[in-house]
This record gives structure tokens, C-alpha cells and sequence, in this order.
């Protein structure tokens, strides 16, 4: 798994997770968006380290917890992504598949529902 930040044009900042399975793309996690168990979501990053960043998605409820282990990323483009974002207060978040110059967003395996679930925050703990 490989972090991606992305700032498109006209939209919510984009956090997503590219996958090389598009089997586990679709299926890992995939309660989040076929059956959100609350509204309001929030991100942290672990502060990175050579294995990569952890990322823990949860609920405001806290009854949906989910974390993303070992996960590679830039710590620099991570870092700047962090400061240029930070009035920024809604992001997506999904899981994407890379097909050449292109990322896809995967849609879930059981419902087919695109994988992109809305957050409402983004933290950096260390």
C-alpha cells in the first residue's frame, strides 16, 4: 500500500490508499462506506517512520475503527500536504488502484459503491 494526496481542482482534498490488489482494494474495510456505522469520520497519521505512516480511520461514535499499517509515503509531500491543508476542515479518502498515469477509485466488493468515504478532519500525532 502507497499513500496518495491529491489537491484536485474545485473539490475535497483527497487522501487515498493505492493498492496493487484490486482484490483487497475493494474488499478491505469495505464496511466503512456499504454500512457507515455514523456520519462524521476522522483521519490520523503516525507520525512516518522507514516502514511507512499508520493511518487510523474512526468514527466519531467510535464504533467504526480501522487502521492502515506500514502504509509507504513521502514524509515530505506528507508533511506539505499537512500545512497547505490545514484551514481545510472536509477531505475524501478512498481506496484507488493505479493503472499507468492514471488512479481509479475501486468500488466496494458486495454493494459496488465507490470507496471514498467523506471525513471531517486530519490529524498528525508523533
Amino acid at each position: 500500500m502507497e499513500l496518495a494526496l491529491k489537491l484536485p481542482k474545485g473539490k475535497l482534498p483527497f487522501i487515498g490508499i493505492v493498492f496493487h490488489s484490486v482484490r483487497e482494494a475493494c474488499r478491505l474495510n469495505e464496511h466503512l462506506i456499504n454500512e457507515p456505522k455514523d456520519k462524521i469520520y476522522t483521519l490520523t497519521f503516525l507520525q512516518p517512520n522507514k516502514d511507512g505512516v499508520e493511518i487510523r480511520v474512526r468514527s466519531e461514535n467510535g464504533k467504526d475503527y480501522v487502521i492502515y499499517q506500514r502504509v509507504k509515503c513521502n514524509p515530505v509531500q506528507l508533511e506539505n500536504f499537512m500545512f497547505i491543508t490545514n484551514r481545510f476542515q472536509d477531505f475524501n479518502f478512498g481506496h484507488i488502484l493505479r493503472d499507468f498515469d492514471r488512479d481509479i477509485i475501486v468500488k466496494t466488493n458486495e454493494q459496488g459503491k465507490p470507496f471514498v468515504l467523506k471525513l471531517q478532519g486530519i490529524f498528525m500525532m508523533s
